[in-house]
């Protein structure tokens, strides 16, 4: 769900697009009971990721804006292969 949720549209149905940025309307939070998970709908808002940079967005540092510090996407990558 991670990798679908960066690179296309993030939540059909609850993001809507402003200015080329995704925009949260909402957030959510399920639980699956057949895999016993968490997981969180909405938490990403952020411009979709270009083709070109979609292998390298993974790595720790890794931004296209100054002001930020670019383990957003690292961490998430590093927990999601943690749990499988």
């Amino acid at each position: 769900m991670v990798r679908e949720t960066m690179f296309g549209d993030p939540v059909p149905g609850i993001t809507r697009r402003r200015g080329g940025r995704h925009c949260l309307s909402r957030r959510e939070l399920g639980y699956d009971k057949d895999t016993r998970g968490v997981f969180v709908i909405g938490f990403y808002d952020a411009r979709q990721i270009e083709e070109a940079d979609r292998d390298r967005v993974w790595g720790p540092g890794r931004t296209a804006s100054p002001d930020r510090t670019g383990y957003g996407l690292y961490v998430v990558k590093t927990i999601a292969d943690a749990h499988g």
